[in-house]
């Protein structure tokens, strides 16, 4: 909901996005006009809805490595949004050097506690994919589980660093008077998918 407010000293309507939310706004399709989704795309959505649920019955670990390249991909779409707010704060330039020290200094500092960090989240598919390589592997040592381990806690630092950089999105486009809600939309999403992955990898995996 939003509301006008009139500035008398300089004769201006502004408009500026209310702090709170009302039933209107939580309507089907205003919630989904946040994540960018238009009644014409209800049909596109639908069916991928639909592949997506043949796909987890009849394979499941597809669908949560799936899941686990979305929150990637979430991860950097974010980090490359909050790059400008962050040149504009340091006043400095931020590069693509300066970004993957953060992300892979990020992985050596989770990877020093990995049983706090592995607790969290997507533990049932670091287990699964640890066996999986343990068979196929046959004792061989062509792929070891530290590598499995690594590769892990790299997803559990991105989406650190999404909700990061979804939250200095959101609180930059609030002080600009833009609307927030849409920013942690996304972040919500993002929280779904990871809770839909340890889901299905507990259901259909039993890990």
């Amino acid at each position: 909901m939003n509301r006008l407010i009139i500035d008398t000293k300089n004769q201006t309507v502004k408009k500026k996005w209310t702090s709170y939310l009302t039933l209107n706004d939580l309507s089907l399709f205003k919630v989904l006009s946040w994540v960018g989704i238009t009644p014409k795309d209800l049909p596109y959505v639908g069916l991928c809805s639909s592949i997506l649920a043949y796909f987890t019955y009849t394979n499941p670990i597809f669908v949560a490595v799936l899941g686990c390249l979305c929150i990637v991909a979430m991860s950097l779409y974010n980090i490359v949004r909050a790059i400008p707010i962050l040149e504009k704060t340091l006043s400095t330039r931020i590069r693509f050097w300066h970004v993957s020290v953060v992300i892979l200094g990020l992985t050596i500092v989770l990877g020093q506690w990995e049983a706090p960090a592995g607790a969290v989240f997507l533990t049932g598919l670091e287990q699964l994919m640890k066996d999986l390589v343990a068979n196929g592997s046959a004792g061989n040592g062509a792929i070891e589980e530290e590598s499995v381990t690594q590769i892990f806690i790299l997803f559990r630092a991105l989406f650190l660093l999404l909700i990061v950089g979804g939250a200095l999105y959101a609180y930059n486009q609030s002080q600009q008077g833009n609307d927030w809600r849409p920013i942690l939309t996304q972040i919500g999403i993002a929280f779904a998918v990871i809770i839909s992955v340890d889901v299905i990898t507990y259901i259909f995996a039993g890990v």
